[in-house]
């Protein structure tokens, strides 16, 4: 799964981001070519999609406008983009033909928010902390601002047959609480080979979301 993503801050209010009700932030963010849309399990397609989303914690509501996206291949990562947006385009307006449906619900995808370097990644991660803690009933066993390490977004999206424009709507998120392996003697566990710390995940209960 690819995962990576480029955040920069757009703005937060009110005060401090433990308190902030809205929060929007710019977000390059990878996701896999669904199986849903493809009929594959295991697609070669990803698309990286340049969105700017507004987190708003008293609705709850998370708001995602796409301004475009670029697609790839992940077994041919040079090939050409022109060409490959090409054959996507073609594929897609194919596809709409056949099914005669634009609109594709339930598709997920699970979003980091573990990286400690990319200050705007940590401030949407804490802007996230007060719609889980007030809507997750397991919220209060974890400490979120260290252990909310990645959600799963589940939207629907829906492809404009023309312009192939993709818009966004988010029905839901699932927040994934990261716990570090220990030994016996609560010694935390590092891969043998890479050194790096190595989690088990949590998967919290699914909030629902209003949308617009």
């Amino acid at each position: 799964m690819r995962v990576n993503c480029i955040i920069w801050l757009l703005a937060a209010t009110p005060g401090t981001m433990l308190a902030a009700q809205e929060l929007r932030a710019g977000v390059v963010d990878v996701v896999d070519m669904p199986a849903i849309m493809t009929g594959q399990s295991d697609p070669s397609w990803y698309l990286e999609f340049r969105e700017e989303w507004t987190i708003l914690n008293e609705r709850p509501e998370i708001l995602k406008s796409v301004s475009g996206y670029t697609v790839h291949d992940l077994r041919d990562p040079h090939a050409d983009k022109d060409s490959l947006q090409s054959a996507f385009g073609a594929f897609m307006r194919q596809l709409l033909l056949a099914g005669g449906n634009s609109r594709f619900r339930e598709i997920s995808h699970e979003f980091l928010l573990m990286d400690d370097q990319d200050t705007a990644l940590q401030m949407i991660r804490t802007g996230l902390c007060p719609m889980v803690a007030d809507h997750s009933a397991m919220a209060d066993h974890y400490n979120l601002g260290d252990q909310l390490l990645s959600v799963y977004f589940h939207e629907e999206w829906t492809v404009d047959p023309v312009s192939l424009q993709i818009t966004k709507k988010v029905l839901g998120i699932t927040p994934v609480i990261w716990q570090r392996r220990q030994t016996t003697e609560g010694e935390p566990v590092n891969d043998a080979d890479t050194g790096l710390p190595v989690y088990y995940k949590i998967n919290l209960e699914r909030i629902p979301l209003r949308n617009r």
